[in-house]
């Protein structure tokens, strides 16, 4: 065991080994380590985290991190949406102001529906991939929650102390890191036999 103000050493490392199981227990989650578990999932590896359910908006935000799956960049649904205004707009003005036949009119509504339409549905097929690659991610509310424990492959390998799962817990706060490894005194079926 040791006192450190960099908890994210010992904590890191360990969920960066792990290949099959992740399992976390924090009151308090940054999205930095929200997104650091996404990835994991991404990558075939199972995610359980048992937190609290705070008000703070930075764990807010990063249980919808967790529960949505990461954020797509909008650039494809933005110009989806733009080309079809433009081309509804487009038409409406030109047909309006008698500047051009119907056909014409018709020729760009048609024209920014198909080409808005293709890029939003490559957006949401871009969503729908992600939903069916990633690792299952387990998220457990537990009212009272105050340990601190980081687990990888069914208890392999177990970190616990003070350190909640945050910017400030890896890597400003004074905390108390202990470990162990192989045969662990806590068998990860114990852990999750708590809380289920």
């Amino acid at each position: 065991m040791k006192l450190t103000r960099n908890a994210g050493e010992n904590v890191l490392p360990l969920l960066d080994r792990a290949e099959g199981k992740v399992t976390v227990y924090s009151p308090f989650i940054s999205p930095k380590y929200a997104k650091l578990l996404l990835e994991k999932s991404e990558n075939g590896v199972d995610v359980s985290l048992f937190t609290a359910n705070a008000d703070t908006n930075y764990h807010q935000k990063s249980l919808r991190i967790l529960r949505n799956g990461p954020e797509l960049p909008k650039t494809l649904r933005n110009a989806g949406l733009l080309l079809v205004s433009l081309g509804t707009v487009s038409a409406l003005i030109v047909y309006f102001l008698e500047l051009l036949a119907l056909p014409f009119s018709l020729l760009l509504l048609v024209g920014g529906s198909l080409g808005g339409g293709y890029l939003l549905k490559k957006h949401f097929e871009r969503a729908s991939e992600w939903s069916e690659s990633h690792g299952d991610i387990n998220i457990k509310i537990v009212q009272g929650l105050h340990a601190k424990l980081y687990s990888r492959d069914s208890g392999e390998e177990i970190i616990f102390g003070s350190a909640n799962f945050t910017n400030n817990g890896m890597r400003r706060n004074l905390e108390v890191v202990g470990g162990c490894r192989n045969k662990s005194p806590l068998q990860e079926g114990e852990l999750n036999g708590m809380y289920a």
